[in-house]
């Protein structure tokens, strides 16, 4: 690791001079173009991929490929520029400056040999469980808390404690919420890499409890600051700390026209899988999962009609089985050239994260000043296009079973309604449906 290449980013990148003269217009082309590079950097890191750094000014570079040190500082040095392009020195903007200065004396100052967070638990269980305290942890709350636990490893991955950040703690937090109840089938008898590789299959109904991630954040708060930072003083501050988390389940809100028409337009001004990803989840009602995994030969065009459409084959409930007649709208903006233009079998091969999608939505949003929550506080992610799309569809007065058979939402009907449904409508009527979803440009 070299360390003065660290802090020479660093003390290049918290030179906000330049930055601060620019006009209005400038700063928010300017953030936008920084939370671009930042989401790409924390897909490299999610992924294990390589990041090429020619498409930056940065001048503090590596002669080689960057390490995952680099990657974080830069990652936290972005979010910091642009706090301050979309704030000034706000207190978030302190708090995140505060953040950073912490990890890059974390990487400056610490010898190589570094606790992963497997050794520091290993550490914290026995503590727990020792006869000298006064409460020690019973049998079920060990098997209990055991089991959190590897929920938490799986989504943060064994690293080294003193670079787990409060920004880490959230997205596992956001995770966790997407985890399904692991007493229902199938999720009983599926290995916890697989439930985290494909959670957005997970139909809403079956996602666990808010208070599930509220014992995970509890946990957490245990480990990394009573123990961790109080105990044993091996982290000066905890990445738990003013970390919150509502027990109270907070359902999708829908996205307003006028919302819609701003992703739709910056969709349009970018390309391959971040401009069609957000138009089909405009114009689908799908899961990012059911997206993410089109190949060409999901595409068929219907003899009877002519009408072209998607078939989803995979799915973890019958309903999730299904044709998806392709919107108009999408046509129009050409996504079936798209497609035919596509290169190998899958329309998305950069996609190997369903959770990259969702960092996605939320630059986008965050670019375009769209509320992360609605005035009821619901929140407003990818998944809340598919409560948009089947709204609308609601709106024009369609027959609710078969909004139902286009989304692939079991709902109230039993299997032999689903494939009554399923084999007995044509393309033409679910396109019917498909196409009655606009957004009053």
């Amino acid at each position: 690791m070299d360390k003065a290449l660290l802090t020479a980013l660093y003390t290049e990148l918290c030179d906000f001079s330049g930055m601060d003269k620019l006009d209005s217009y400038e700063r928010q082309d300017y953030l936008g173009g920084v939370m671009d590079v930042a989401g790409d950097i924390r897909f490299s890191l999610q992924e294990g991929l390589d990041f090429d750094l020619s498409k930056t000014q940065i001048t503090a570079k590596p002669t080689g490929e960057p390490s995952r040190e680099y990657l974080s500082l830069l990652l936290g040095l972005l979010d910091l520029r642009a706090e301050r392009a979309r704030g000034g020195v706000s207190p978030q903007f302190l708090s995140q400056n505060e953040e950073v200065r912490r990890l890059l004396n974390y990487y400056v100052d610490t010898p190589e040999k570094q606790l992963l967070l497997s050794e520091a638990w290993d550490m914290f269980f026995k503590f727990k469980t020792s006869d000298k305290q006064k409460r020690p942890w019973s049998e079920t709350i060990q098997q209990n808390n055991l089991r959190a636990f590897n929920n938490i490893l799986l989504v943060m991955g064994d690293r080294p404690v003193q670079s787990i950040s409060k920004r880490d703690v959230k997205d596992c937090l956001v995770i966790l919420a997407q985890f399904p109840q692991r007493n229902k089938k199938p999720y009983k008898d599926m290995k916890l890499e697989d439930i985290l590789s494909d959670l957005d299959a997970t139909p809403e109904e079956d996602t666990v409890s808010s208070k599930w991630v509220s014992e995970h954040l509890k946990l957490m708060q245990s480990f990394f600051s009573a123990y961790l930072k109080k105990e044993v003083d091996i982290l000066e501050k905890s990445p738990t700390e003013d970390v919150k988390w509502d027990v109270t389940s907070v359902p999708y809100a829908a996205y307003s026209n006028a919302e819609i028409n701003k992703i739709e337009k910056e969709a349009t001004s970018l390309d391959g899988w971040k401009k069609w990803i957000l138009l089909l989840g405009i114009y689908s009602g799908c899961r990012r999962s059911e997206l993410a995994s089109l190949t060409m030969e999901s595409f068929h065009k219907d003899e009877d009609s002519s009408l072209d459409y998607f078939f989803i084959g995979k799915a973890k409930t019958a309903a999730g089985i299904r044709k998806v007649p392709v919107h108009q709208r999408l046509i129009e903006l050409g996504f079936l050239d798209f497609v035919q233009a596509s290169k190998g079998s899958k329309v998305f091969p950069e996609l190997t994260s369903y959770n990259a999608i969702t960092r996605h939505i939320d630059l986008v949003r965050d670019k375009l000043e769209i509320p992360p929550t609605d005035v009821e506080g619901f929140r407003k992610s990818f998944h809340s296009f598919r409560h948009t799309f089947i709204t609308k569809a609601r709106e024009k007065g369609n027959d609710k079973s078969l909004i139902q058979v286009v989304v692939g939402h079991q709902g109230t009907r039993d299997v032999t309604d689903i494939y009554t449904h399923t084999s007995s409508y044509g393309i033409k009527v679910l396109a019917d449906i498909v196409n009655s979803v606009e957004f009053g440009k």
